[in-house]
């Protein structure tokens, strides 16, 4: 763990990644990275049952082993503490610390449990399971009608406008889509392609064998389609100022009215 912690402190990664509308390298991130990413890609009701947990876990560590209540504590605490302190490099959200999420999912039951026990009667608990449920559905919803992008997901804090201000598919898996699209419309001939980043060239080795032999990877000067998820100030700028490469968009996949992988015309 703490061979861990000294290689993320100065792993050898100095790219730009966009935080609050401004491309920033690791080291210039400010020290609330972390938890302003956990806050703004964290559904509203799981935030306010979190909080609930976080208010009320030292009044409840009772209903657990000492031993529990302190390694949920330590697992929650520590990995995100150690991070701001050492100044790691972390980039591209909190993936990097996707496994305290569940030690957060135990603190936001504790907020649950005592919420329960402080509504009395009958109707008051199924008025709060009815209201819980309830909260839930409207994010389950969403990761259906946004499949296969539930990746790219910001709650409406900062929902409108975040490809503006935030990393959005920067795991580049929306290629596939991209890459469906371009062959379905053009059905014909082979498809002459450059991808703006190396996931788009993996991307098509998931393609079906009649599709993918179809592509053919080109430098820029023969290309006549260009795929994008327009990160990284080369692409993004022109992008957002529709200049360039970006100037003929063909197909442009959104979530929730945020732009994430893009499909362009080169052939004029």
């Amino acid at each position: 763990l703490f061979n861990a912690l000294e290689t993320m402190s100065a792993y050898p990664w100095d790219d730009q990644v966009l935080f609050r509308r401004d491309f920033l390298t690791p080291d210039q991130l400010p020290w609330y990275y972390l938890p302003w990413w956990m806050a703004i890609s964290t559904p509203l009701p799981h935030l306010a049952l979190i909080a609930s947990g976080v208010v009320t876990w030292f009044f409840t560590q009772k209903r657990l082993h000492w031993p529990q209540w302190t390694a949920v504590t330590l697992w929650v605490t520590v990995p995100v503490a150690s991070v701001i302190w050492k100044g790691a490099v972390v980039y591209d959200g909190w993936r990097h610390l996707y496994f305290v999420w569940p030690g957060l999912v135990i603190v936001g039951l504790a907020g649950t449990w005592w919420l329960f026990n402080k509504t009395g009667t009958i109707i008051t608990r199924a008025a709060l399971w009815v209201t819980l449920t309830a909260a839930l559905i409207p994010t389950a919803t969403w990761i259906c009608m946004n499949h296969p992008h539930q990746a790219v997901y910001f709650n409406s804090l900062v929902r409108k406008d975040a490809y503006l201000s935030y990393e959005m598919d920067y795991w580049g898996g929306s290629y596939l889509q991209a890459l469906k699209w371009l062959t379905a419309n053009f059905p014909e001939g082979e498809l002459k392609v450059i991808h703006a980043h190396t996931p788009g060239y993996l991307n098509q080795d998931m393609l079906p064998m009649h599709e993918r032999d179809r592509i053919v990877n080109v430098s820029h000067e023969e290309a006549d389609f260009l795929l994008s998820i327009h990160r990284y100030p080369r692409e993004f700028e022109p992008f957002v100022r529709g200049e360039g490469m970006y100037a003929r968009p063909l197909h442009v996949i959104r979530v929730d009215g945020n732009p994430i992988v893009g499909v362009y015309d080169l052939r004029h």
